[in-house]
């Protein structure tokens, strides 16, 4: 049985965006996988409630979150699984909701511990 990483050598890559509905922004996070033996993820955002994980399939490696509040500040918490029975410690990534722009701004940011 393979032991779970504790750091996750994963890179979440940041994308804050306006989408064509007036005044909506939408934070992104994306995330690879770098061992090919994981078989599942699961995150939530600002906080690590027991009950609030959302676990998916190690092929779902993003997760938007609409209707957010400019100014507000939102943390996803990613862990992920060999057997969806056992999980890593958390990576987390943060951001800062920005207005909606007319254009998309991409922000990349690696794994922060």
């Amino acid at each position: 049985m393979k032991k779970l990483s504790i750091v996750l050598l994963l890179i979440i890559a940041l994308s804050v965006f306006a989408v064509f509905a007036a005044d909506e922004t939408i934070i992104k996070w994306t995330w690879d996988m770098n061992d090919e033996d994981v078989t599942a993820f699961r995150y939530q955002i600002n906080g690590e409630n027991p009950d609030g994980w959302r676990v998916v399939d190690a092929t779902e490696r993003e997760y938007s979150l609409r209707n957010v509040v400019p100014g507000e500040t939102y943390t996803l918490y990613l862990q992920q699984s060999y057997d969806k029975l056992r999980w890593s410690e958390s990576s987390t990534s943060t951001i800062v909701a920005s207005s909606p722009v007319e254009e998309p701004t991409i922000a990349s940011q690696p794994n922060a511990e």
